[in-house]
């Protein structure tokens, strides 16, 4: 509990040790108290109450700092700050300072405060952020850097550069040189590679080793696309490729694969270690990897390489995508290579002057201008003169028209090689009084109805004179042709089988004709042909076998029909075949058993059988027993009826069963042997055993020896493992 004092308390300079302030006092205004109040140590002056610190402030006095609160901005009574550094910034107006403690050059001058001064812009320099209204003239050489410049007039260059523009993108860019020849050129330039390839990547020259595999993955459509080159046989023998050693970063333009999709530049990931046996790693560099990166035109600049070396290549397939579409890269650039101009193949074509040339006199002459796509026209009163020196031709497409636009052009005194009339209403008309002169094959040709018409009056003349007999060609119809004399070529006899009627002797066999009598040939179909006579060449007997009805003696056997009797031959199949008198060479009552399969009829057909009665089967149950009845004592094949058993072994049976204990065998063989004391049935040898498998329950057949005079029993059999415990059953009945 606390305690109250009601007088003061003299410490006598004693320190007070571990206070603590209550928040409860009996005026907030008592003069001299202090107290604890809110979070904050409040001072009471008699009137008012000032708050000595917050828990967020710290008052420090004596010391080299004061932190004020952050809501405070002034120090009132402050009369001076002594200190040589200030961390952060002061701000406010000097009110009695007028110089500077130290003077500072300004351009030159000489600036401690006390003063105004005037600075002069240097020849040559300026430092700033910007020009003085009042500057109007000025000669700058060198500004440094000029952020957001406004021009409101021209700059004069005076042939001088402007240099390093960026790529432009809107319609009002400054242009750079080389944004300008890619666009002329229709190329699109990359930055170089330090080689290329001169074959497949593992082929000499480009990396090889005993034997290699090529892998492609196509990363994500082609970014971060990997070519893995693995030996597989052997180890790298070279490491190079056109007889540059490989550096991690390198960038290559492998361009010769046989799988062409996987052409491309790449860059140099991992790098195998010569006469070693790691993979070779190429990955697509990312300014052509994924398909809107490679176009036709795309233009690269090798720098080294024994062959490639300081040429240049330019990929030609358009609409690429990448990882299935062929990427094909044709030489640019380089030594002796001076690509023709087609308007289909993307990229500069340039030419020598043997091969475009303009005269001084503005001439052009063209040499080998290749493929010419699209409208080749000239405008007014001009000529298109075609001059060589040599025998040239002029071919036109197979779908082409050489015409004028209009009117009518005779074409006089020239020679036509293949001239044809194409469209469907085209006439090749010969005037009056005009001769078509044809010095060697004046040929018709065509797949609709055509003719050759000549005008009433006309006539065709071959050499000026009536029609001969043509060398060759293909008559089609023809009326009064004397067919002795008028056709070549046929064989002896045919033109007077020809001019025979049909049906006469020595006639042709017409389809649905009457028929002649041909001297020979080959008769594929006959109706009414007279077998006896009309076929020579039949063995004996066979015409008369061809005359019988089926199913008569002597007839013809047929598929499905019925059967004469033949007088030999193999039968391999027949229905109906009564066996009593249809099967010859049968022994004694076979033929009787087959049709009757019983017991009594098998003993008839049988030599050798002994007793009778029923027959028995694997399986089956012993009947009685006919035979003489086995006696005691003798070991016969008789067979042993019940009451010769049950006499035999008597009404005193004793069975004994045991499984076998693990049994090893011995040259291939495992004996298991069971003593008279063990089995407890006595030393007689009329004793019954079997043995059963156990898991299947299976009767086995061993060899079993029964000693008649002790009453042993020994089981053996071969066997190439040891027997497990427990897989035979022995049973012993006597």
């Amino acid at each position: 509990m606390s305690r109250k004092f009601l007088t003061g308390i003299d410490l006598n300079n004693n320190l007070l040790i571990n206070p603590v302030l209550n928040n409860t006092h009996a005026s907030a205004n008592t003069a001299g108290s202090l107290y604890y109040s809110g979070s904050k140590l409040v001072f009471g002056t008699g009137s008012a109450t000032a708050t000595v610190a917050t828990m967020a402030d710290t008052v420090t006095v004596g010391s080299t700092a004061i932190t004020i609160g952050s809501s405070a901005t002034t120090i009132a009574g402050l009369t001076s700050v002594t200190s040589t550094t200030f961390v952060g910034a002061l701000t406010g107006n000097a009110s009695t300072a007028t110089t500077l403690a130290t003077a500072r050059n300004i351009n030159g001058v000489s600036f401690n405060g006390s003063a105004d001064i005037t600075v002069t812009a240097a020849a040559g320099t300026l430092s700033g952020g910007t020009l003085a209204s009042g500057v109007t003239a000025s000669s700058l050489t060198s500004v440094g850097t000029l952020t957001g410049l406004t021009m409101g007039g021209n700059i004069a260059m005076a042939s001088n550069k402007i240099t390093g523009l960026g790529t432009p993108t809107a319609d009002s860019d400054a242009a750079t040189k080389l944004y300008v020849d890619n666009i002329a050129a229709g190329v699109n330039v990359h930055e170089a590679v330090n080689y290329a390839t001169t074959g497949a990547l593992g082929t000499t020259g480009n990396l090889v080793a005993g034997s290699v595999t090529t892998t492609y993955a196509n990363g994500t459509s082609g970014v971060g696309a990997t070519i893995t080159i693995a030996v597989t046989g052997g180890v790298w023998t070279s490491v190079t490729i056109d007889g540059q050693s490989l550096s991690v970063g390198n960038r290559v333009l492998i361009k010769d694969q046989a799988t062409t999709l996987q052409n491309g530049i790449y860059t140099v990931t991992t790098v195998p270690v010569l006469s070693g046996t790691g993979n070779a790693v190429f990955t697509r560099a990312t300014d052509q990897d994924a398909s809107s990166d490679i176009n036709a035109g795309d233009l690269v600049y090798t720098i080294a390489g024994s062959v490639n070396g300081g040429d240049g290549f330019v990929q030609t397939v358009t609409g690429v995508t990448t990882g299935s579409t062929g990427i094909v890269w044709t030489q640019f650039s380089g030594a002796g290579v001076v690509p023709l101009a087609t308007v289909t193949t993307p990229g500069i074509a340039s030419f020598p002057d043997s091969q475009f040339n303009v005269s001084g006199a503005g001439a052009v002459s063209i040499d080998n201008l290749g493929t010419l796509a699209g409208t080749f026209a000239t405008s007014g009163a001009n000529n298109l003169t075609l001059t060589t020196t040599a025998a040239t031709n002029v071919t036109l497409p197979t779908t082409g028209t050489l015409a004028t636009l209009t009117g009518t052009e005779a074409l006089t005194g020239k020679t036509y090689n293949g001239l044809t009339v194409t469209t469907s209403t085209g006439t090749l008309t010969i005037t009056n009084a005009k001769t078509l002169s044809v010095s060697n094959t004046l040929t018709f040709t065509g797949t609709d109805s055509s003719s050759v018409a000549f005008g009433a009056g006309g006539t065709v003349l071959y050499s000026g004179g009536a029609l001969g007999t043509p060398s060759s060609g293909t008559l089609t119809n023809a009326t009064g042709l004397p067919v002795a004399t008028g056709i070549s070529g046929l064989g002896t006899g045919v033109p007077a089988a020809l001019a025979v009627a049909v049906g006469s002797a020595g006639a042709f066999v017409t389809n649905g004709g009457a028929l002649g009598t041909p001297s020979g040939g080959t008769l594929t179909n006959a109706t009414g042909l007279p077998v006896s006579t009309g076929i020579s060449g039949l063995g004996t007997n066979v015409a008369t076998a061809l005359g019988l009805a089926v199913g008569t003696l002597g007839g013809v056997i047929v598929l499905n029909g019925a059967l004469g009797t033949p007088s030999s031959g193999t039968l391999t199949n027949a229905t109906g075949l009564p066996i009593s008198t249809g099967v010859s060479g049968l022994g004694t009552g076979v033929a009787t058993f087959l049709a009757t399969p019983s017991s009594a009829n098998l003993r008839a057909a049988l030599t050798d059988e002994d007793g009778t009665g029923a027959l028995i089967f694997a399986g089956g149950n012993i009947g009685a027993a006919t035979a003489t009845t086995a006696t005691a004592g003798t070991n016969t094949t008789q067979v042993a009826t019940t009451a010769f058993v049950t006499a035999a072994v008597g009404s005193g049976l004793k069975k004994y069963t045991a499984t076998n204990a693990s049994l090893t065998p011995s040259s291939g063989v495992v004996t298991w042997t069971v003593t008279a004391a063990t089995h407890g049935i006595g030393a007689i040898g009329s004793i019954i055993p079997s043995l059963k498998e156990v898991s299947s329950g299976s009767t086995v057949e061993p060899d079993f020896v029964i000693n008649d005079t002790t009453g042993d029993v020994t089981v053996s059999w071969n066997a190439s493992a040891t027997v497990t415990a427990g897989t035979y059953r022995l049973t012993l009945i006597g």
